[in-house]
Protein backbone atom coordinates (compact mmCIF):
# COMPACT_ATOMS: atom_id res chain seq x y z
CA UNK A 1 0.00 0.00 0.00
CA UNK A 2 2.68 2.70 0.99
CA UNK A 3 4.93 1.83 -1.98
CA UNK A 4 1.55 2.60 -4.45
CA UNK A 5 1.51 5.43 -6.78
CA UNK A 6 -0.98 7.70 -4.72
CA UNK A 7 1.06 7.53 -1.46
CA UNK A 8 4.36 6.95 -3.13
CA UNK A 9 3.61 10.23 -4.88
CA UNK A 10 2.53 11.96 -1.82
CA UNK A 11 5.29 11.74 0.87
CA UNK A 12 7.87 12.28 -2.38
CA UNK A 13 6.40 15.54 -2.16
CA UNK A 14 7.20 15.71 1.72
CA UNK A 15 9.51 18.55 2.77
CA UNK A 16 10.12 21.02 5.89
CA UNK A 17 6.43 23.14 6.39
CA UNK A 18 7.40 27.09 7.35
CA UNK A 19 4.08 27.34 9.93
CA UNK A 20 1.66 24.77 11.91
CA UNK A 21 -0.85 25.58 9.37
CA UNK A 22 1.25 24.79 6.49
CA UNK A 23 1.44 21.34 7.83
CA UNK A 24 -2.15 20.75 8.72
CA UNK A 25 -3.26 21.72 5.26
CA UNK A 26 -0.67 19.90 3.35
CA UNK A 27 0.10 17.35 5.01
CA UNK A 28 -2.66 15.94 7.52
CA UNK A 29 -5.44 17.28 4.90
CA UNK A 30 -3.07 16.29 2.08
CA UNK A 31 -3.00 12.68 3.26
CA UNK A 32 -6.62 12.35 3.86
CA UNK A 33 -7.61 13.62 0.12
CA UNK A 34 -5.27 11.71 -1.28
CA UNK A 35 -6.02 8.42 0.26
CA UNK A 36 -9.67 9.09 -0.43
CA UNK A 37 -8.63 10.00 -4.29
CA UNK A 38 -6.77 6.96 -4.48
CA UNK A 39 -9.07 4.45 -3.45
CA UNK A 40 -7.84 3.58 -0.09
CA UNK A 41 -9.29 3.21 3.25
CA UNK A 42 -8.12 5.01 5.84
CA UNK A 43 -9.43 4.40 9.61
CA UNK A 44 -8.43 5.26 13.56
CA UNK A 45 -5.15 3.63 15.17
CA UNK A 46 -6.69 3.81 18.43
CA UNK A 47 -9.87 3.93 20.35
CA UNK A 48 -10.31 6.35 22.92
CA UNK A 49 -11.92 2.87 24.33
CA UNK A 50 -8.95 0.81 23.78
CA UNK A 51 -6.66 3.43 25.67
CA UNK A 52 -9.46 3.50 28.79
CA UNK A 53 -10.19 7.44 27.92
CA UNK A 54 -13.41 8.87 28.23
CA UNK A 55 -15.20 9.69 24.56
CA UNK A 56 -14.75 13.71 24.89
CA UNK A 57 -11.02 13.34 25.55
CA UNK A 58 -8.57 14.84 23.20
CA UNK A 59 -6.34 12.09 22.32
CA UNK A 60 -3.33 13.25 21.22
CA UNK A 61 -3.29 15.69 24.39
CA UNK A 62 -4.87 13.76 26.76
CA UNK A 63 -4.36 9.60 26.15
CA UNK A 64 -0.13 10.90 24.40
CA UNK A 65 1.17 8.36 27.26
CA UNK A 66 -0.80 5.41 26.24
CA UNK A 67 -0.49 6.25 22.28
CA UNK A 68 3.23 6.02 22.73
CA UNK A 69 2.70 2.52 24.65
CA UNK A 70 0.50 1.83 21.80
CA UNK A 71 3.54 2.31 19.28
CA UNK A 72 2.47 5.63 17.99
CA UNK A 73 6.22 7.77 17.49
CA UNK A 74 5.28 11.12 18.35
CA UNK A 75 3.77 13.46 20.28
CA UNK A 76 2.01 16.69 19.78
CA UNK A 77 4.16 19.59 20.45
CA UNK A 78 1.58 21.14 22.42
CA UNK A 79 2.30 19.17 25.32
CA UNK A 80 6.20 20.60 25.09
CA UNK A 81 5.18 24.46 24.50
CA UNK A 82 1.65 25.08 26.51
CA UNK A 83 1.81 25.88 29.94
CA UNK A 84 -0.88 23.56 30.59
CA UNK A 85 0.71 20.75 30.15
CA UNK A 86 3.73 21.70 32.02
CA UNK A 87 3.09 19.34 34.90
CA UNK A 88 3.91 16.38 32.07
CA UNK A 89 6.50 17.87 30.33
CA UNK A 90 9.81 16.23 31.91
CA UNK A 91 7.66 13.21 31.40
CA UNK A 92 6.62 13.43 27.96
CA UNK A 93 10.48 14.66 26.63
CA UNK A 94 12.27 11.32 29.51
CA UNK A 95 9.53 9.00 27.42
CA UNK A 96 10.30 10.73 24.03
CA UNK A 97 14.23 10.12 24.72
CA UNK A 98 14.13 6.62 26.10
CA UNK A 99 12.25 5.67 22.89
CA UNK A 100 14.69 6.95 20.73
CA UNK A 101 17.14 5.35 23.35
CA UNK A 102 18.47 8.59 24.57
CA UNK A 103 18.99 7.98 28.15
CA UNK A 104 16.34 9.92 30.16
CA UNK A 105 18.92 12.47 32.09
CA UNK A 106 20.52 13.49 28.13
CA UNK A 107 20.03 17.26 27.63
CA UNK A 108 15.73 18.29 27.94
CA UNK A 109 13.89 19.37 25.03
CA UNK A 110 14.48 22.58 23.35
CA UNK A 111 11.12 23.22 24.54
CA UNK A 112 11.58 22.64 27.92
CA UNK A 113 11.38 25.94 30.35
Amino acid sequence: MLGGPALRDFFARVGPARSKREVVLTYELGLTRTIDEGGLTRDVGWTHEELGLPPEADLPLEGWKGLLEAGLPFVKRTLQTHPRFAVVRVEVGARIRAGLGQPASSSPSRYSP
